[in-house]
């Protein structure tokens, strides 16, 4: 399977998540084999990356989180349109993929969307229903 340039289609106004805000922790699922289709689906060393409004209040949720001793942990943030298909393509699920090809596609391709989780100052995983 081809990996896809995270810079096919972001443009200037994507930022990196961590130069604004470098305690937000980037681990993203589709870089590794720990997704949907448990394969890469981006080159390694991929950075999170968002529009700058999603970015600064990312921002600002941290720096509430922090005084509670938690931290964001992204999983996923902006995703090129080639990505997305791949996912529709396995998954077929529109309560959990949306699909490229209708309406507005995914959030993620705008950069308008993130997937992220909580976890504590020692980046253990706070409760949540799943685990992505």
């Amino acid at each position: 399977m081809a990996l896809v340039s995270m810079n096919a289609n972001a443009s200037d106004s994507f930022v990196d998540v961590r130069s604004v805000d470098p305690t937000i922790i980037v681990e993203l699922r589709y870089a590794g084999r720990n997704n949907l289709l448990g394969q890469p689906l981006y080159p390694y060393g991929t950075r999170g990356l968002a529009r700058r409004e999603v970015v600064l209040g990312l921002a600002k949720a941290q720096a509430f989180l922090r005084r509670y001793q938690y931290c964001l942990k992204i999983w996923d943030a902006y995703r090129p349109v080639a990505v997305q298909a791949k996912l529709w393509e396995a998954s077929h699920n529109s309560d959990y993929v949306a699909d490229p090809e209708t309406g507005a596609g995914s959030l993620h391709s705008w950069g308008i969307a993130v997937d992220a989780t909580l976890v504590d100052a020692w980046n253990n995983p706070a409760g949540m229903p799943s685990d992505f």
